[in-house]
Protein backbone atom coordinates (compact mmCIF):
# COMPACT_ATOMS: atom_id res chain seq x y z
CA UNK A 1 0.00 0.00 0.00
CA UNK A 2 1.45 3.52 -0.65
CA UNK A 3 2.30 5.46 1.79
CA UNK A 4 0.64 9.11 1.22
CA UNK A 5 2.64 12.18 2.56
CA UNK A 6 0.28 15.29 2.85
CA UNK A 7 2.25 18.35 2.36
CA UNK A 8 1.69 21.84 4.50
CA UNK A 9 -0.58 24.45 2.81
CA UNK A 10 2.53 26.77 2.44
CA UNK A 11 4.70 24.22 0.86
CA UNK A 12 1.97 23.51 -2.00
CA UNK A 13 1.71 27.39 -2.34
CA UNK A 14 5.02 27.65 -3.09
CA UNK A 15 4.83 24.17 -5.65
CA UNK A 16 2.04 26.44 -7.19
CA UNK A 17 4.07 29.17 -7.28
CA UNK A 18 7.53 28.08 -8.60
CA UNK A 19 5.27 26.28 -11.31
CA UNK A 20 4.24 29.99 -12.09
CA UNK A 21 7.23 31.17 -12.53
CA UNK A 22 8.65 28.13 -14.81
CA UNK A 23 5.13 28.45 -16.83
CA UNK A 24 5.62 31.82 -17.41
CA UNK A 25 9.28 31.84 -18.82
CA UNK A 26 8.47 28.62 -21.05
CA UNK A 27 4.79 29.70 -22.36
CA UNK A 28 3.56 33.08 -21.15
CA UNK A 29 6.56 35.35 -21.38
CA UNK A 30 6.39 35.50 -25.69
CA UNK A 31 2.68 35.80 -26.01
CA UNK A 32 1.06 39.16 -27.34
CA UNK A 33 -1.22 39.40 -24.06
CA UNK A 34 -1.07 42.80 -22.08
CA UNK A 35 1.28 42.33 -18.80
CA UNK A 36 -1.72 42.61 -16.18
CA UNK A 37 -3.75 40.20 -17.86
CA UNK A 38 -1.20 37.73 -17.92
CA UNK A 39 -0.37 37.76 -14.19
CA UNK A 40 -4.65 38.06 -13.28
CA UNK A 41 -4.79 35.58 -15.42
CA UNK A 42 -1.97 33.59 -13.31
CA UNK A 43 -3.24 34.50 -10.11
CA UNK A 44 -6.30 33.39 -10.79
CA UNK A 45 -4.65 29.19 -10.89
CA UNK A 46 -3.02 30.23 -7.21
CA UNK A 47 -5.77 28.38 -5.63
CA UNK A 48 -3.72 27.42 -2.45
CA UNK A 49 -4.15 29.87 0.63
CA UNK A 50 -1.27 32.40 1.13
CA UNK A 51 -2.18 31.34 4.85
CA UNK A 52 -5.20 30.93 7.47
CA UNK A 53 -5.88 33.65 9.16
CA UNK A 54 -7.37 31.68 12.13
CA UNK A 55 -8.62 28.04 12.37
CA UNK A 56 -10.77 26.97 9.21
CA UNK A 57 -11.40 27.27 6.13
CA UNK A 58 -13.34 29.94 5.82
CA UNK A 59 -10.73 32.04 7.06
CA UNK A 60 -8.30 31.12 4.31
CA UNK A 61 -6.65 34.60 2.69
CA UNK A 62 -5.85 33.68 -1.48
CA UNK A 63 -3.48 35.99 -3.29
CA UNK A 64 -6.14 37.40 -5.33
CA UNK A 65 -7.33 38.75 -2.17
CA UNK A 66 -4.45 41.18 -2.66
CA UNK A 67 -5.35 41.85 -6.02
CA UNK A 68 -7.88 44.83 -5.09
CA UNK A 69 -5.75 48.01 -3.97
CA UNK A 70 -3.70 47.14 -7.21
CA UNK A 71 -7.06 46.67 -9.67
CA UNK A 72 -8.65 50.13 -8.09
CA UNK A 73 -4.74 52.00 -8.67
CA UNK A 74 -4.93 50.47 -12.35
CA UNK A 75 -8.13 51.81 -13.21
CA UNK A 76 -7.59 55.17 -11.64
CA UNK A 77 -4.18 55.71 -13.21
CA UNK A 78 -5.62 54.55 -16.35
CA UNK A 79 -8.44 57.04 -16.07
CA UNK A 80 -10.64 54.21 -16.67
CA UNK A 81 -13.43 54.93 -14.31
CA UNK A 82 -16.08 56.86 -16.62
CA UNK A 83 -15.32 54.08 -19.45
CA UNK A 84 -16.68 51.11 -17.09
CA UNK A 85 -19.40 53.22 -15.35
CA UNK A 86 -20.99 53.69 -19.13
CA UNK A 87 -21.01 49.77 -19.13
CA UNK A 88 -24.53 48.42 -18.54
CA UNK A 89 -22.89 45.04 -16.98
CA UNK A 90 -20.80 46.56 -14.93
CA UNK A 91 -23.67 48.87 -13.35
CA UNK A 92 -25.78 46.12 -12.81
CA UNK A 93 -23.03 43.84 -11.51
CA UNK A 94 -22.08 46.60 -9.09
CA UNK A 95 -26.12 46.49 -8.00
CA UNK A 96 -25.70 43.17 -7.42
CA UNK A 97 -22.52 42.81 -5.60
CA UNK A 98 -22.13 46.02 -3.75
CA UNK A 99 -25.27 48.14 -3.76
CA UNK A 100 -27.98 45.19 -2.91
CA UNK A 101 -25.53 43.74 0.18
CA UNK A 102 -25.45 47.04 1.91
CA UNK A 103 -28.91 48.07 1.50
CA UNK A 104 -30.23 44.57 2.66
CA UNK A 105 -27.54 44.33 5.30
CA UNK A 106 -28.51 47.36 6.50
CA UNK A 107 -32.47 46.18 6.33
CA UNK A 108 -31.91 43.41 8.10
CA UNK A 109 -29.79 45.04 10.90
CA UNK A 110 -32.64 47.17 11.59
CA UNK A 111 -35.37 44.13 11.79
CA UNK A 112 -37.00 43.17 15.38
CA UNK A 113 -34.11 41.47 16.07
CA UNK A 114 -31.49 44.44 16.35
CA UNK A 115 -28.53 42.23 14.22
CA UNK A 116 -25.61 43.00 14.22
CA UNK A 117 -23.83 42.96 10.83
CA UNK A 118 -25.52 41.38 7.60
CA UNK A 119 -26.21 37.59 8.86
CA UNK A 120 -22.87 36.04 9.27
CA UNK A 121 -21.74 34.38 12.74
CA UNK A 122 -19.36 36.98 12.55
CA UNK A 123 -19.35 40.75 11.49
CA UNK A 124 -15.54 40.01 9.93
CA UNK A 125 -17.15 37.13 7.80
CA UNK A 126 -19.30 40.02 5.98
CA UNK A 127 -16.34 42.68 5.82
CA UNK A 128 -14.35 39.74 3.95
CA UNK A 129 -17.60 38.44 1.24
CA UNK A 130 -17.97 42.74 0.42
CA UNK A 131 -14.54 42.99 0.08
CA UNK A 132 -14.05 39.75 -2.49
CA UNK A 133 -17.39 41.01 -4.18
CA UNK A 134 -15.24 44.26 -4.47
CA UNK A 135 -12.76 42.58 -6.15
CA UNK A 136 -14.88 40.36 -8.32
CA UNK A 137 -16.24 43.54 -9.75
CA UNK A 138 -13.14 45.56 -10.01
CA UNK A 139 -11.54 42.55 -11.89
CA UNK A 140 -14.20 42.47 -14.29
CA UNK A 141 -13.84 46.12 -14.84
CA UNK A 142 -10.42 45.81 -15.38
CA UNK A 143 -10.45 42.99 -17.84
CA UNK A 144 -13.51 44.78 -19.49
CA UNK A 145 -11.39 48.10 -20.28
CA UNK A 146 -8.14 45.65 -21.61
CA UNK A 147 -10.17 45.76 -24.60
CA UNK A 148 -7.70 43.04 -26.08
CA UNK A 149 -8.11 41.87 -30.04
CA UNK A 150 -9.36 38.70 -31.04
CA UNK A 151 -5.39 37.39 -31.49
CA UNK A 152 -5.00 38.47 -27.67
CA UNK A 153 -7.65 36.64 -26.43
CA UNK A 154 -6.61 33.60 -28.40
CA UNK A 155 -3.57 33.83 -26.05
CA UNK A 156 -5.37 34.19 -22.67
CA UNK A 157 -6.94 30.73 -23.76
CA UNK A 158 -3.70 29.22 -24.02
CA UNK A 159 -2.35 30.67 -20.78
CA UNK A 160 -5.47 28.77 -19.17
CA UNK A 161 -5.30 25.89 -21.05
CA UNK A 162 -1.61 25.27 -20.29
CA UNK A 163 -2.35 26.68 -16.04
CA UNK A 164 -5.28 23.80 -16.18
CA UNK A 165 -2.98 21.40 -17.57
CA UNK A 166 -1.00 21.63 -14.56
CA UNK A 167 -3.65 21.95 -12.07
CA UNK A 168 -4.99 18.75 -13.31
CA UNK A 169 -1.37 17.00 -12.96
CA UNK A 170 -1.59 18.02 -9.34
CA UNK A 171 -5.62 16.47 -9.49
CA UNK A 172 -3.93 12.86 -10.49
CA UNK A 173 -1.05 12.78 -8.17
CA UNK A 174 -4.20 13.57 -5.64
CA UNK A 175 -6.17 10.74 -6.65
CA UNK A 176 -3.29 8.31 -8.33
CA UNK A 177 -0.53 9.42 -6.74
CA UNK A 178 1.96 9.35 -3.33
CA UNK A 179 0.21 12.96 -1.84
CA UNK A 180 -2.72 13.68 -0.11
CA UNK A 181 -3.70 17.47 -2.07
CA UNK A 182 -7.05 16.89 -0.43
CA UNK A 183 -7.23 19.69 2.58
CA UNK A 184 -10.05 21.48 2.52
CA UNK A 185 -11.86 18.50 3.02
CA UNK A 186 -10.16 17.26 5.92
CA UNK A 187 -10.26 20.97 7.05
CA UNK A 188 -13.99 20.91 6.95
CA UNK A 189 -14.56 17.86 9.25
CA UNK A 190 -11.51 15.35 9.67
CA UNK A 191 -13.62 12.77 11.26
CA UNK A 192 -16.06 12.69 7.94
CA UNK A 193 -13.54 12.69 5.59
CA UNK A 194 -11.64 9.25 7.37
CA UNK A 195 -15.01 8.02 7.23
CA UNK A 196 -16.18 9.04 3.82
CA UNK A 197 -12.87 8.50 1.80
CA UNK A 198 -10.71 6.40 3.62
CA UNK A 199 -7.44 5.70 2.40
CA UNK A 200 -8.71 6.96 -1.16
CA UNK A 201 -8.88 10.39 -2.53
CA UNK A 202 -11.62 10.17 -5.17
CA UNK A 203 -14.24 11.98 -4.76
CA UNK A 204 -12.30 14.65 -2.88
CA UNK A 205 -11.41 17.98 -3.71
CA UNK A 206 -7.50 19.35 -4.12
CA UNK A 207 -5.34 22.48 -4.62
CA UNK A 208 -7.71 24.14 -2.14
CA UNK A 209 -10.38 23.28 -4.77
CA UNK A 210 -13.44 21.58 -3.64
CA UNK A 211 -15.29 19.35 -5.56
CA UNK A 212 -17.80 21.44 -6.99
CA UNK A 213 -15.18 23.97 -7.77
CA UNK A 214 -12.73 21.77 -9.76
CA UNK A 215 -16.21 20.09 -11.49
CA UNK A 216 -17.35 23.61 -12.60
CA UNK A 217 -13.89 24.86 -13.35
CA UNK A 218 -12.63 21.99 -15.49
CA UNK A 219 -16.27 21.58 -17.38
CA UNK A 220 -15.54 25.10 -18.28
CA UNK A 221 -12.44 24.86 -19.65
CA UNK A 222 -12.87 21.63 -21.45
CA UNK A 223 -15.62 23.61 -23.19
CA UNK A 224 -12.84 26.67 -23.68
CA UNK A 225 -10.07 24.25 -24.78
CA UNK A 226 -12.54 21.84 -27.30
CA UNK A 227 -14.29 25.14 -28.90
CA UNK A 228 -10.88 27.28 -29.58
CA UNK A 229 -9.29 24.22 -30.56
CA UNK A 230 -9.05 25.04 -34.50
CA UNK A 231 -7.85 28.94 -33.79
CA UNK A 232 -4.79 27.49 -31.81
CA UNK A 233 -1.20 26.69 -32.77
CA UNK A 234 0.01 23.10 -33.14
CA UNK A 235 1.91 22.64 -29.93
CA UNK A 236 -1.18 24.33 -28.31
CA UNK A 237 -3.61 21.94 -29.86
CA UNK A 238 -2.21 19.41 -28.37
CA UNK A 239 -1.98 20.45 -24.71
CA UNK A 240 -5.44 21.29 -25.53
CA UNK A 241 -6.85 17.48 -26.19
CA UNK A 242 -4.71 16.53 -23.21
CA UNK A 243 -6.43 19.08 -20.99
CA UNK A 244 -10.07 17.80 -22.71
CA UNK A 245 -9.07 14.33 -21.33
CA UNK A 246 -7.52 15.27 -18.01
CA UNK A 247 -10.63 17.55 -17.48
CA UNK A 248 -13.03 15.57 -18.05
CA UNK A 249 -11.46 13.01 -15.74
CA UNK A 250 -11.02 15.50 -12.70
CA UNK A 251 -14.82 16.19 -13.26
CA UNK A 252 -15.49 12.61 -12.76
CA UNK A 253 -12.86 11.90 -10.50
CA UNK A 254 -14.46 14.82 -8.13
CA UNK A 255 -17.79 13.66 -8.37
CA UNK A 256 -19.16 16.36 -9.40
CA UNK A 257 -22.50 16.05 -11.17
CA UNK A 258 -22.90 19.92 -11.81
CA UNK A 259 -19.30 19.92 -13.55
CA UNK A 260 -20.38 17.02 -15.39
CA UNK A 261 -23.84 17.37 -16.75
CA UNK A 262 -21.89 21.35 -17.74
CA UNK A 263 -19.34 19.80 -19.28
CA UNK A 264 -21.99 17.42 -21.51
CA UNK A 265 -23.88 20.30 -22.24
CA UNK A 266 -21.27 22.77 -23.44
CA UNK A 267 -19.83 19.56 -25.56
CA UNK A 268 -23.43 19.22 -27.12
CA UNK A 269 -23.72 22.77 -27.90
CA UNK A 270 -20.89 22.75 -29.91
CA UNK A 271 -21.22 19.86 -31.81
CA UNK A 272 -24.92 20.94 -32.47
CA UNK A 273 -24.45 24.73 -33.47
CA UNK A 274 -20.57 25.50 -33.38
CA UNK A 275 -19.08 27.32 -36.96
CA UNK A 276 -18.76 24.82 -39.50
CA UNK A 277 -17.13 21.15 -39.51
CA UNK A 278 -13.91 21.82 -37.28
CA UNK A 279 -15.53 23.38 -34.50
CA UNK A 280 -18.53 20.43 -34.25
CA UNK A 281 -16.10 17.73 -35.16
CA UNK A 282 -13.86 18.52 -32.25
CA UNK A 283 -17.12 18.74 -29.91
CA UNK A 284 -17.44 15.19 -30.93
CA UNK A 285 -14.16 13.89 -29.67
CA UNK A 286 -14.51 15.77 -26.59
CA UNK A 287 -18.29 14.05 -26.21
CA UNK A 288 -16.36 11.00 -27.00
CA UNK A 289 -13.92 11.32 -23.92
CA UNK A 290 -16.92 12.01 -21.80
CA UNK A 291 -17.80 8.77 -23.09
CA UNK A 292 -14.62 6.78 -22.50
CA UNK A 293 -14.36 8.28 -18.85
CA UNK A 294 -18.09 7.38 -17.88
CA UNK A 295 -17.57 3.53 -19.05
CA UNK A 296 -14.50 3.37 -17.18
CA UNK A 297 -15.91 4.63 -14.23
CA UNK A 298 -19.31 3.26 -15.04
CA UNK A 299 -20.46 2.04 -11.87
CA UNK A 300 -19.34 5.19 -9.33
CA UNK A 301 -21.27 7.43 -11.92
CA UNK A 302 -24.45 5.65 -12.20
CA UNK A 303 -24.31 5.68 -8.21
CA UNK A 304 -23.90 9.34 -7.84
CA UNK A 305 -26.62 10.14 -10.87
CA UNK A 306 -29.02 7.42 -8.55
CA UNK A 307 -28.37 9.49 -5.83
CA UNK A 308 -30.84 12.47 -7.40
CA UNK A 309 -33.69 10.18 -7.52
CA UNK A 310 -32.88 7.92 -4.46
CA UNK A 311 -32.60 10.76 -2.11
CA UNK A 312 -29.77 9.66 -0.46
CA UNK A 313 -26.27 11.85 0.06
CA UNK A 314 -26.79 15.12 -0.28
CA UNK A 315 -28.19 15.31 -3.89
CA UNK A 316 -31.49 14.25 -2.39
CA UNK A 317 -30.90 16.51 0.33
CA UNK A 318 -30.24 19.18 -2.23
CA UNK A 319 -33.71 18.34 -3.98
CA UNK A 320 -35.33 18.69 -0.23
CA UNK A 321 -33.67 21.83 0.38
CA UNK A 322 -35.15 23.26 -2.27
CA UNK A 323 -38.53 22.01 -2.16
CA UNK A 324 -38.54 23.09 1.60
CA UNK A 325 -37.36 26.59 0.24
CA UNK A 326 -40.00 27.61 -2.06
CA UNK A 327 -42.12 26.27 0.42
CA UNK A 328 -40.85 28.49 3.01
CA UNK A 329 -41.17 31.49 0.58
CA UNK A 330 -44.85 31.23 0.09
CA UNK A 331 -45.45 31.20 3.35
CA UNK A 332 -43.23 34.09 4.42
CA UNK A 333 -43.66 37.11 2.37
CA UNK A 334 -41.20 39.49 4.06
CA UNK A 335 -38.42 36.89 3.93
CA UNK A 336 -39.15 36.77 -0.14
CA UNK A 337 -39.42 40.20 -0.23
CA UNK A 338 -36.96 41.21 1.69
CA UNK A 339 -34.59 37.99 2.15
CA UNK A 340 -33.11 36.75 5.18
CA UNK A 341 -30.13 38.44 5.48
CA UNK A 342 -26.97 38.58 2.64
CA UNK A 343 -24.79 36.44 4.92
CA UNK A 344 -27.13 34.66 7.23
CA UNK A 345 -26.26 31.11 6.69
CA UNK A 346 -27.73 29.66 9.76
CA UNK A 347 -31.40 31.12 8.61
CA UNK A 348 -30.65 29.60 5.36
CA UNK A 349 -30.00 25.93 6.91
CA UNK A 350 -32.22 26.10 9.20
CA UNK A 351 -34.99 26.87 6.31
CA UNK A 352 -33.57 24.39 3.98
CA UNK A 353 -31.64 21.71 5.94
CA UNK A 354 -28.35 22.32 3.95
CA UNK A 355 -25.70 24.72 4.54
CA UNK A 356 -26.57 27.39 1.49
CA UNK A 357 -29.49 26.66 -0.87
CA UNK A 358 -27.19 25.14 -3.46
CA UNK A 359 -29.22 27.08 -5.52
CA UNK A 360 -27.82 30.43 -7.02
CA UNK A 361 -30.96 31.15 -8.08
CA UNK A 362 -32.94 30.16 -4.54
CA UNK A 363 -29.73 31.64 -2.89
CA UNK A 364 -29.84 35.20 -3.89
CA UNK A 365 -33.96 35.37 -2.63
CA UNK A 366 -32.25 34.45 0.64
CA UNK A 367 -30.02 37.35 0.52
CA UNK A 368 -31.85 40.05 -1.40
CA UNK A 369 -35.44 38.70 -1.67
CA UNK A 370 -36.76 38.76 -4.93
CA UNK A 371 -34.82 41.68 -6.15
CA UNK A 372 -31.82 40.17 -5.88
CA UNK A 373 -33.48 37.52 -8.31
CA UNK A 374 -34.71 40.38 -10.69
CA UNK A 375 -31.15 42.01 -10.66
CA UNK A 376 -29.27 38.43 -11.22
CA UNK A 377 -31.55 37.42 -14.33
CA UNK A 378 -30.85 41.24 -15.70
CA UNK A 379 -27.19 40.68 -15.64
CA UNK A 380 -27.32 37.07 -17.13
CA UNK A 381 -29.55 38.58 -19.85
CA UNK A 382 -27.38 41.35 -20.44
CA UNK A 383 -23.78 39.26 -20.93
CA UNK A 384 -26.50 36.75 -22.74
CA UNK A 385 -27.45 39.50 -25.08
CA UNK A 386 -23.67 41.68 -25.25
CA UNK A 387 -22.47 37.61 -26.44
CA UNK A 388 -25.24 37.14 -29.25
CA UNK A 389 -24.98 41.05 -30.42
CA UNK A 390 -21.65 40.18 -31.74
CA UNK A 391 -22.08 36.57 -32.75
CA UNK A 392 -24.67 37.68 -35.23
CA UNK A 393 -22.02 39.80 -36.80
CA UNK A 394 -18.44 38.44 -36.56
CA UNK A 395 -16.91 35.90 -39.20
CA UNK A 396 -14.19 33.56 -39.16
CA UNK A 397 -12.33 32.89 -35.55
CA UNK A 398 -14.02 35.35 -33.69
CA UNK A 399 -17.51 33.35 -34.55
CA UNK A 400 -15.43 30.14 -33.36
CA UNK A 401 -14.38 32.12 -30.09
CA UNK A 402 -17.93 33.78 -29.51
CA UNK A 403 -19.41 30.39 -30.22
CA UNK A 404 -17.22 28.98 -27.44
CA UNK A 405 -17.47 32.28 -24.90
CA UNK A 406 -21.78 31.64 -25.53
CA UNK A 407 -21.34 27.79 -24.31
CA UNK A 408 -19.37 28.40 -21.56
CA UNK A 409 -21.70 31.18 -20.24
CA UNK A 410 -24.73 29.00 -20.37
CA UNK A 411 -23.65 26.08 -18.78
CA UNK A 412 -22.20 28.33 -15.64
CA UNK A 413 -25.82 29.33 -15.81
CA UNK A 414 -27.29 25.88 -15.44
CA UNK A 415 -24.76 24.82 -13.17
CA UNK A 416 -25.79 27.91 -10.80
CA UNK A 417 -29.24 25.67 -10.37
CA UNK A 418 -26.75 23.62 -8.12
CA UNK A 419 -24.07 25.97 -7.16
CA UNK A 420 -22.88 28.98 -8.00
CA UNK A 421 -22.15 31.36 -10.52
CA UNK A 422 -21.66 35.28 -9.87
CA UNK A 423 -22.82 35.33 -6.19
CA UNK A 424 -19.76 32.87 -4.78
CA UNK A 425 -19.06 32.50 -1.25
CA UNK A 426 -15.95 31.62 0.38
CA UNK A 427 -15.78 27.75 -1.21
CA UNK A 428 -15.83 28.56 -4.04
CA UNK A 429 -14.22 32.14 -3.88
CA UNK A 430 -11.01 31.54 -6.35
CA UNK A 431 -13.77 29.69 -8.80
CA UNK A 432 -15.69 32.86 -8.67
CA UNK A 433 -12.21 35.52 -9.66
CA UNK A 434 -11.55 32.77 -12.69
CA UNK A 435 -15.31 33.60 -14.18
CA UNK A 436 -15.03 37.41 -13.64
CA UNK A 437 -11.84 37.31 -15.30
CA UNK A 438 -13.35 35.28 -18.34
CA UNK A 439 -16.13 37.03 -18.75
CA UNK A 440 -14.57 40.90 -18.27
CA UNK A 441 -11.99 40.18 -21.10
CA UNK A 442 -14.87 37.93 -23.00
CA UNK A 443 -16.98 40.97 -23.08
CA UNK A 444 -14.27 43.56 -24.02
CA UNK A 445 -12.77 41.86 -26.61
CA UNK A 446 -12.38 44.10 -30.11
CA UNK A 447 -14.91 41.96 -31.83
CA UNK A 448 -16.02 44.75 -34.10
CA UNK A 449 -12.58 44.26 -35.53
CA UNK A 450 -13.91 40.98 -36.95
CA UNK A 451 -17.53 42.48 -38.33
CA UNK A 452 -17.63 42.31 -42.53
CA UNK A 453 -17.17 45.89 -43.91
CA UNK A 454 -17.36 48.15 -46.94
CA UNK A 455 -15.92 51.05 -47.08
CA UNK A 456 -18.79 54.37 -48.00
CA UNK A 457 -16.17 56.55 -47.92
CA UNK A 458 -12.89 57.65 -46.43
CA UNK A 459 -14.55 58.10 -42.98
CA UNK A 460 -17.47 56.28 -42.87
CA UNK A 461 -18.19 52.53 -43.06
CA UNK A 462 -21.40 50.61 -43.26
CA UNK A 463 -21.37 46.84 -41.85
CA UNK A 464 -22.41 44.11 -44.31
CA UNK A 465 -25.80 42.93 -44.95
CA UNK A 466 -25.51 39.72 -42.08
CA UNK A 467 -27.39 37.43 -44.32
CA UNK A 468 -24.02 37.59 -46.57
CA UNK A 469 -22.27 36.15 -43.73
CA UNK A 470 -20.70 32.76 -44.88
CA UNK A 471 -21.60 30.15 -43.57
CA UNK A 472 -19.17 28.73 -41.27
CA UNK A 473 -19.93 31.96 -39.55
CA UNK A 474 -23.76 30.76 -38.62
CA UNK A 475 -23.14 28.95 -35.31
CA UNK A 476 -25.09 30.65 -31.93
CA UNK A 477 -25.92 33.59 -34.73
CA UNK A 478 -29.56 34.13 -33.61
CA UNK A 479 -30.41 36.65 -36.57
CA UNK A 480 -34.20 37.70 -34.55
CA UNK A 481 -32.36 39.35 -31.81
CA UNK A 482 -31.75 42.64 -32.12
CA UNK A 483 -28.76 44.71 -31.96
CA UNK A 484 -28.51 46.35 -28.39
CA UNK A 485 -26.74 49.32 -27.22
CA UNK A 486 -23.34 49.29 -27.89
CA UNK A 487 -22.15 49.84 -24.05
CA UNK A 488 -24.82 46.66 -22.96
Amino acid sequence: MVRRMTPSVTELFMVQISGAIMLWVLFFRPLEVPFGIKLISVIAYVTVPVFFAVKGTQSAVYLSDLALPFLLIALLSRGKVPEIFSNHVFVWLMMLLIILPIVFGLTYMSGDDGASGFGARDVKGDLIWLYRNATYLLLFGYALTARLTVEQFIGFIKINIVLALILALMGLLNYFGPLNLAFFDQLNNQQAFKEDYGASRIGTGFMGLFRGSIGQWFASVVVLSVGAYSSLSSLYRKIAIIVVILGVGMILLSYSRAGLVGACLGLALLGLFGSGFKQRFTALIGIGAVTGWIIWQSGEVLRRVSTIYTGESEAGGRIGAWDRTIHYFENNQDAFLLGVGPTNREAVAHIAGTYGAHNEYLDVVFRFGITGLIVLLLVLTLIALNILRHRRLVVGTAALLLNTVFAVFLINCVIGITQNHLMQDYSNYTMGYFLYLFYGLALGVRWQDSYPVEKVDDSITRICDVRSVQPQARGFGLPGIPEASRHV
